[in-house]
């Protein structure tokens, strides 16, 4: 990218652009990391002119990039707003109708893929967990290039040399007991609970997003009840 970002493109096998999109600010505060993304006016225009150029020459293209670009569940927008790109409906319906249908993000550390229908084009996110975030996963994709089909699939870390027989239910208590935490004050600031309300229904918070992040969205019947 020649407007000063870290986005590039790569051609790993014959035929297949790889967009590898920085949505990363840099800029904006140099004494700490910022949360938040966006990808620039001119890096957007640079993205859309280069998939121009991948249709006319045949190639398949496939994005990339940290922070989400649609919603991967009603609110997030509203409620964790620097875990989507600023402008994300503009952006990504600009780069679904210019041809990049699918992009691999991350940054919310949860499994999950969001379809967004634009009438005109429909784009894929294809969101993968941390494997520092219960349940540690990583994806297998194999890509059909004649076929233009993905197989994605998740596995997760089992063990590692200091946990080898535990690991799994130490990362999920490690997850929930900060979720609970982070549930309380969320429920106390922004839901205006007070303290015994919070403290009752943070475990049902809790487990909803240890769902989410597991990429199956069924919370477990104990906390349910």
């Amino acid at each position: 990218d020649p407007n000063g970002t870290l986005s590039y493109i790569a051609e790993p096998v014959t035929g297949v652009w790889l967009f590898a999109i920085d949505s990363c600010l840099y800029a904006t505060d140099s004494t700490r990391p910022i949360t938040g993304g966006r990808i620039k006016p001119e890096t957007q225009a640079w993205i859309i002119e280069k998939l121009k150029e991948a249709k006319q020459l045949g190639k398949q293209v496939i994005g990339m990039m940290h922070h989400g670009i649609i919603e991967h569940y009603n609110g997030q927008v509203q409620f964790f707003p620097e875990y989507v790109i600023k402008d994300h409906a503009s952006i990504g319906k600009n780069l679904a109708d210019n041809g990049l249908n699918v992009v691999f993000t991350g940054h919310y550390h949860a499994n999950d893929v969001s379809k967004k229908d634009f009438g005109s084009s429909v784009l894929y996110d294809v969101e993968t967990g941390s494997t520092v975030t219960a349940p540690s996963p990583y994806r297998l994709v194999d890509y059909d290039i004649a076929g233009k089909k993905f197989d994605i699939r998740t596995r997760t870390v089992q063990s590692i040399a200091s946990r080898p027989a535990d690991f799994a239910s130490y990362a999920k208590t490690y997850l929930v007991d900060g979720l609970r935490i982070l549930a309380t004050g969320m429920l106390q600031g922004a839901f205006k609970l007070n303290a015994t309300e919070a403290a009752q229904y943070a475990p049902l918070f809790a487990d909803a997003f240890t769902a989410h992040y597991a990429g199956d969205e069924k919370p477990s019947v104990e906390t349910q009840q």
